[in-house]
Order: structure tokens, then sequence, then C-alpha cells
């Protein structure tokens, strides 16, 4: 618990660096009243600026900047898609950007958590590229509250810490018509943070080779996991608090991303394992809500592993809220 503890206040602190949206740029407003002699002369002052900012780089540790020409004169946010729709799940932006999912169900459905057991469910994750190296820090937090069981004061019955590091790589040669593909390989660990008996945890290894043209992007992650230890009483700190997690989760996962317009995404995943028959699937859909960067959120889970605690159960829930842009 202590580790997750310690893994979860880094993370945060990493994001603690995400900068403010900052003023637009000058000659953007400028070149809205006087046409496109201004327009000219902004993004000549533009080009200037940069190539200056570029020559006090020192050449020899050029590797330690990471500029890839983004305006960030509207702040980091990452649009789920703009007017022209051309926003891709995989990228090598500088900034500070979504990783996985974020939303919040404030209110889900399931046979094992229902009444006062019902369970507000939500997910923050975001990703930070510091360097020019194509080198990622992430960190994911999901968490289960049981908000509606006052007489137990509303507790959490699980949250999962989730901190990642990965090199995404591209190839040299720019794709033909629009196509995008690379692959992520990185490390990552998941824990709960609670207390034997129940304390879950695993560190694996993966690779994730993805593909992305248009409004349709896909990724299959493969990993390995790091041994441990078989336990010989389960409250001995030491040793695999989940021996079996594989035979439920499988040892791959399968990602798919259709945008409807700029205005609805959907999101599919599938993971299992032939061998055991175990396995889980999520769906969820994604549509704009007026013109901004909230978006209501349809969510439906079957199978194993939704949570650490239920890595060996097989949970159904549905569940209805809000996400951010991504």
């Amino acid at each position: 618990m202590r580790r997750a503890h310690l893994l979860s206040c880094l993370a945060l602190g990493m994001l603690g660096l995400l900068p403010g949206r900052a003023t637009a740029q000058a000659p953007e407003a400028a070149s809205a009243e006087t046409g496109t002699e201004t327009d000219g002369a902004g993004a000549g002052a533009e080009a200037a600026r940069g190539d200056e900012a570029r020559s006090r780089k020192p050449t020899r540790f050029s590797w330690l900047y990471c500029d890839d020409g983004t305006d960030r004169s509207q702040g980091w946010l990452r649009h789920f898609a703009d007017e022209e729709g051309d926003h891709r799940v995989y990228d090598l932006n500088c900034d500070v950007g979504w990783h996985k999912p974020i939303y919040i169900l404030p209110y889900t459905y399931s046979r094992d958590y229902e009444g006062d057991a019902t369970e507000v469910l939500f997910q923050v994750s975001a990703k930070l590229r510091p360097t020019g190296l194509p080198l990622y820090f992430a960190y994911s937090q999901r968490s289960f509250w049981a908000l509606y069981d006052e007489s137990d004061s509303r507790p959490f019955r699980e949250t999962v810490y989730n901190p990642e590091v990965f090199w995404r790589w591209f190839p040299r040669q720019a794709p033909p018509s629009g196509l995008s593909w690379g692959a992520d390989l990185g490390y990552e660990h998941e824990s709960n943070g609670q207390e034997l008996p129940d304390s879950r945890s695993w560190d694996r290894l993966y690779v994730a080779p993805f593909i992305e043209r248009g409004g349709t992007a896909a990724q299959l992650k493969v990993w390995f996991r790091f041994p441990e230890d078989r336990k010989e009483d389960e409250l001995d700190a030491r040793g695999d608090d989940n021996p079996d997690i594989e035979r439920h989760y499988g040892y791959a996962e399968f990602n798919l991303y259709r945008r409807i317009g700029d205005r609805r995404r959907i999101h599919l995943m599938l993971r299992g394992n032939p061998s055991s028959g175990h396995g889980a699937i999520q769906l969820a859909h994604d549509w704009r809500i007026g013109g901004g960067d909230l978006f209501w959120h349809a969510y439906l889970w079957h199978g194993y592993g939704e949570s650490l605690t239920d890595y060996n159960d097989s949970v159904t829930r549905v569940g209805v809220g809000f996400s951010m842009a991504r």
C-alpha cells in the first residue's frame, strides 16, 4: 500500500505541471481585422520569433527540447476532434495530453453493486513528453465510490493506481494517404493500495502496435508480466497477491476507436484468455454537448477485471455520465 501511495503522489505531482491556458497571440486577432496583408505580416513575425527561439537552443543538447511546431496559444487541451476532424488518438505532441479516457459516471448499475452499494465510477489520465525524445510518462487512476452508501460513510471501495513509462515509435518516412502507424513499448504498474488480504498489484512490459487513418484507430497491446514468488500465507506481504490474474485478463488487449464526425466517438475494448474462456468487453459512446469540450458518456462493461479486486470475478455494469475531450 505504501508503494502505491508513493507512486500516486509522484504522479499527481507530475500532473501539477499542467500549464494554464495562455492568451491568444496578437497576430491572430490582428489578422481577423486587417485581412490577408496582416496575415502575412503576422506569420512572418511568428516565424522570426520561432527562428530566434531555435537559435538559442544548444545544438549539442537539442534532444532535450521538445518542439513539434504546435500552436499552443490556446493552451494544452487536446480536443476530441476539431472542425476539420483531423484529431489523432496517437501522436507525438510535446505538451501534456490525454492518455486513457477521462470520465465520470455519477450513476452506474450492476447486480454486484446495487442499492446502497451503487457506485460512482470515474477515471483520470494524462501523459507528458518532457524532452525531444519520444519518451512519455503517464499516470491513470480509476476509482469506485459508493457515494450513495450513507450508512457506511460513503466509502471508496477501490482505487486503481496505474503509472506508466513508454517509448512511442513512428516510421521515419511519412505514411501515404493520411495513414499513421507505429508502436508503443513500455512498462506499467497497477495496484489498488489496499491492506492484505485485499491488496492487488502487478507489473508488466508491453508492446502495442497501432494504426490510424481518418476517423478510425486500432491498437493491439501485448504484455509480459513480471513473475512473483507464490505466497505461503495470504497475509504475507511478500509474494504474489494475484497469481492467476492472466487466467482472467489474458495476455493481450485490443482497442478500436471510431470517430463519427466531430461530435461522436465509439470505443471498443476486447481482451481474453482462450484457454480459460475468461476475458472482458468494454463499450463506450461519447457525444459532444453543444460546442464545448464536454461529452455525454455511455458505458458498458462485461467480464473480468473491471477493478483489481474483481480480477477473478465477472461483473456486468452499465453507466451514464460525462467525459472530457481527448
